[in-house]
């Protein structure tokens, strides 16, 4: 009953500024029609084939509709959280389909390529704006591929920097070594980077935490 009297809340809030003639009524009516008219919209544009333009712009569209403003949105929003894990509990790894490029900030650009200098200290990689530190290094790459989230053993971690939610953005990272370290942190931005290395391309995947 809680979310309902929340509701009745809501309704009461309305100024009604001595409207007559239902026209309160017809806004809420024109309202209700125009939600159902987004949700046909948004369902025949999921219906199209995954990473089409159609099924990409429909993901941007529930997410835009999801957003929460109140109890009654963030149960649903709560659910539909629910059924997404639900949905990935089969899944061993899978990056999410809302993907979009952009240029690394510079502190994200300045971790990147110390990762990739020591995951690959026979190929080294400088920051367009520094000086090579070694003859035979190559500029890293400005640009990536941005994910809102990553499935991993069928549970969903979000970047924070993507979606608006705070669920699943904590991880436990185990790091190997003499001595294995654990840390846990907030996950920032999931992404991609395509880099020339000596050994020729490589498609990388990292996590900024």
């Amino acid at each position: 009953m809680f979310l309902f009297e929340q509701l009745n809340k809501v309704l009461k809030s309305f100024k009604a500024n001595n409207h007559t003639n239902r026209e309160l009524e017809m806004t809420f009516f024109k309202e209700f029609h125009h939600a159902c008219e987004s949700s046909r919209v948004i369902y025949t544009l999921h219906a199209n084939p995954m990473k089409s333009l159609g099924s990409e712009a429909a993901q941007i569209m529930q997410k835009a509709t999801h957003e929460e403003h109140g109890t009654i949105a963030g149960l649903a929003a709560l659910c539909q959280d629910l059924d997404e894990t639900s949905a990935d509990a089969g899944l061993t790894y899978m990056l999410s389909p809302c993907r979009w490029e952009g240029i690394f900030s510079s502190k994200t650009y300045q971790l990147l390529a110390r990762a990739l200098n020591a995951c690959f200290p026979l190929s080294p990689v400088h920051c367009q704006h520094e000086q090579p530190v070694s003859p035979h290094s190559v500029p890293l790459n400005l640009k990536g591929i941005f994910y809102d989230y990553v499935v991993i053993d069928g549970k969903q971690f979000h970047a924070s920097r993507a979606v608006s939610t705070q669920w699943s953005l904590l991880v436990h990272v185990r790091i190997p070594g003499q001595v294995t370290m654990h840390t846990y942190g907030e996950v920032l931005k999931i992404f991609q980077v395509d880099q020339h290395l000596h050994d020729g391309k490589q498609v990388l995947w990292f996590a900024h935490m």
